[in-house]
């Protein structure tokens, strides 16, 4: 036979699990209601972009808009929607510039190359950051 504070315990222990599943129902809900809401902002900003390029495309020839794009579009697949040519690497052939200068002064000797280069625009200058050895 259980004592009077024994049933008080297993109610509250039901009480508090009920309360438990309670709040956990809430937190699924809003975690629900943050991922339409933010799936709701990707749509209308979707949305914006199509009015916009709608807009630009009944405003401008598709010349005036090819050559507005060819400074913003580096990907090749985007490039090739506008008949644009592919951009040259740029990081690429700095790294190139950088190895031929290593290896000018001497640092093909022991195999090192430059792996990864920073530009600093601002000041027109060249960081190297990592270098490797073969």
């Amino acid at each position: 036979m259980t004592t009077k504070d024994e049933k008080a315990l297993i109610r509250a222990n039901a009480s508090l699990k009920k309360k438990q599943e309670a709040v956990a129902r809430e937190k699924a809900r809003i975690k629900n209601l943050k991922t339409r809401a933010a799936a709701k902002k990707k749509k209308h900003d979707t949305r914006r972009k199509i009015l916009v390029g709608a807009y630009f495309m009944a405003k401008l020839t598709p010349e005036e808009i090819a050559a507005e794009m060819d400074g913003y579009l580096e990907r090749p697949r985007d490039r090739e929607l506008f008949d644009l040519e592919p951009q040259q690497n740029v990081g690429d052939e700095i790294l190139k510039g950088m190895n031929q200068a290593v290896a000018y002064m001497g640092g093909d000797a022991d195999g090192a190359r430059v792996t990864k280069v920073s530009v600093d625009d601002e000041v027109n200058d060249l960081h190297l950051i990592d270098t490797t050895t073969d």
